[in-house]
């Protein structure tokens, strides 16, 4: 369970916590996993060291926000969000009491943060005579991303 009001209280107090909870917040979306190597970026832009970042992730762990991994058998260190990451990060950086949601622990690929997002192309499609539907595609899409995509919209709930 996510102890927000811990959480606020790390954000307030401890800088490299919020250092690293500032830059969750600008990220463009939720991310599943953060790889220590991958944190490049955050590292130059605020200065923090690799054993700064190591230890903000044993403390999100400690507020319930996810889970501490040490990296073994090849895998990096890394924290596996179990609530929606950027959510969790707003939340602290607006003062917002609302709980992030919890976000499934598989079947969502990695976002490596430190990757710029990929250029998308926006495509409107007529489904009726009277609704266009609009959605923003990467310009990269594959044939398994569309298959994704198409899985889900048939998973929709119709009334």
């Amino acid at each position: 369970m996510i102890q927000l009001e811990k959480a606020q209280k790390l954000y307030k107090n401890d800088s490299a916590f919020k250092e690293f909870v500032d830059y969750v917040a600008k990220l463009r979306q939720n991310v599943t996993e953060t790889a220590l190597d991958h944190m490049g970026r955050l590292l130059q832009e605020t200065g923090l060291e690799r054993d700064q970042v190591r230890e903000v992730m044993k403390k999100l762990e400690g507020v319930g926000a996810g889970e501490y991994r040490i990296g073994r058998r090849g895998k990096p260190t890394r924290f596996l969000w179990t609530v929606a990451s950027r959510e969790f990060a707003e939340s602290l950086t607006s003062g917002n009491t609302t709980r992030p949601s919890v976000v499934p622990t598989s079947g969502f690929p990695h976002v490596d943060p430190s990757m710029p997002a990929s250029p998308t192309f926006s495509h409107v499609f007529q489904l009726r005579a009277d609704l266009r539907v609009k959605i923003e595609l990467p310009q990269d899409l594959t044939p398994a991303e569309a298959e994704r995509l198409a899985t889900f919209v048939k998973s929709l709930p119709f009334l």
